[in-house]
């Protein structure tokens, strides 16, 4: 009876944590709701010097800026470490990083561009700019040191450095849930646009293609691996076997800030 009763607490008990478990994990997740009201009042679809862009109103952002200052003052005041999977991980320091850029064009007002910040050109992508859980970080340790470590090269087409010839900013925050859909969707989207994705001249066996594919060529299994890549994003798998010989070439890259 005494062993009965035993093994019904128990079972009791085990339920009890298989449902508390799936809850803690949840509640480790940071609110980004703060930063998809940014993105939709102040993402644009626009054109800058040609090219097709989505582009940002840092102006209307300096006016109104409490959605903005709310999400940076939560992060600092979050732990990272908290994050478990690799989705959430993911989806979080790709916020990140889109929210450091926009914080840094925002806290350089009058910029024509985030290369202007800092010494000398490229001193800014290593200016420790944003703070995550107490910690400042700099772009360039959340694409080199996190972001690339996790194995996922659709991140090229999320994060935004805030400039013309970078992938689009998404008028919505990354979620873990629906990671999957949105970088496919983010890698389809910057691929169909032949100004700073992809063109294909078949005339002269070409594939223009952003610079994103020339500085990062190792993410995507070198030049073998860019072509498989593009293909399966854009005409299908048999594409690669038609553009083997094909070489590949890059657009100018536009480092003008995305603003309208």
């Amino acid at each position: 009876m005494i062993f009965e009763k035993s093994s019904k607490y128990l079972g009791l008990f085990t339920l009890l944590l298989s449902w508390m478990l799936p809850m803690s994990a949840q509640a480790v997740l940071f609110d980004f709701s703060d930063w998809d009201r940014t993105l939709k009042e102040h993402v644009r679809p626009s054109s800058l010097h040609g090219i097709r862009l989505s582009g940002f109103n840092y102006a209307a952002l300096k006016k109104s800026p409490q959605h903005f200052s709310a999400v940076l003052t939560r992060l600092d005041q979050f732990d990272p470490k908290e994050l478990r999977d690799r989705e959430d991980k993911l989806a979080f320091w790709i916020n990140v990083y889109n929210i450091g850029a926009i914080k840094l064009a925002l806290d350089h007002e009058g910029i024509n561009s985030l290369n202007e910040i800092g010494p000398s050109k490229g001193a800014v992508w290593k200016m420790r700019s944003l703070r995550v859980g107490g910690k400042s970080y700099s772009l360039d340790e959340v694409e080199n040191k996190i972001l690339r470590k996790l194995s996922e090269p659709r991140i090229h087409f999320a994060i935004v450095c805030a400039s013309v010839s970078c992938p689009d900013l998404r008028a919505e925050s990354y979620q873990p849930k629906k990671l999957a859909q949105q970088l496919d969707q983010q890698t389809r989207a910057f691929l169909s646009n032949d100004k700073k994705g992809l063109r294909i001249d078949s005339a002269n066996k070409k594939l223009v293609v952003t610079k994103i594919f020339e500085w990062f060529a190792a993410d995507f299994g070198g030049k073998t691996g860019i072509k498989s890549f593009l293909a399966r994003y854009t005409r299908g798998p048999a594409a690669s076997k038609q553009w083997n010989d094909y070489s590949l070439a890059y657009f100018d890259y536009d480092w003008s800030l995305n603003r309208i």
